[in-house]
């Protein structure tokens, strides 16, 4: 009874807050979890300013970014920065980060939409508060929209790369996206970002 006694005890104690302090515990350790606030690191580094898309002008163009993306491991994405060329206005936008359903947007899954950020000059934005856990083969996109999904008098000029070949610097393509959430069109280029996270 002891015996029994004394096992679970080390095992109470092993996986404790406190365990690092019992030698006892070496075989027993426990992984912690991991997170953004600990975890995040740069994923994608690929910050371009070749040309621009224009987002949110019209219905045709309430999303717009980087369209059938596999992330190529499980990841967690926990901020994307994006270069933006011009703003004609001063709105708020956010990343929302979709999975995709054929030419369309298909579910927004919780933790997948970052926090808004006031846009009204070019620069490179920092969208963060996500924690938008990606499945490797499986295809997403990772879209700028104006906050409230609207468009017209305020709107985007924001940077793409436009590339050839072996030279397209991320997985998928640059596409918009209409009000309806189905596909505008698809370009030979790459939304330009830089992407931070972890894989879980």
């Amino acid at each position: 009874m002891r015996r029994i006694f004394f096992s679970l005890l080390v095992l109470l104690l092993c996986f404790s807050a406190n365990a690092q302090e019992y030698d006892y515990c070496a075989g027993a350790s426990v992984a912690a979890a991991k997170s953004c606030a600990v975890d995040s690191a740069v994923i994608i580094d690929k910050i371009f300013t070749d040309d621009y898309y224009s987002q949110g002008a019209d219905a045709n163009y309430v999303w717009v970014g980087q369209g059938d993306f596999d992330p190529g491991a499980n990841i967690v994405v926990c901020q994307v920065d994006h270069n933006v060329r011009n703003a004609t206005g001063s709105a708020d936008y956010r990343i929302e980060i979709w999975t995709m359903s054929g030419t369309s947007l298909g579910i927004l899954a919780s933790g997948c939409t970052s926090n808004s950020v006031t846009i009204s000059a070019a620069g490179t934005k920092q969208f963060t508060g996500l924690t938008c856990a990606l499945t490797n083969g499986n295809l997403y996109g990772i879209m700028i929209t104006r906050s409230d999904n609207g468009y017209g008098t305020n709107f985007l000029g924001a940077g793409i790369f436009v590339a050839i070949g072996a030279n397209m610097a991320v997985s998928g393509n640059e596409m918009e996206f209409k009000s309806d959430k189905t596909r505008q069109s698809s370009n030979a280029a790459d939304l330009s970002m830089k992407l931070y996270g972890y894989t879980p």
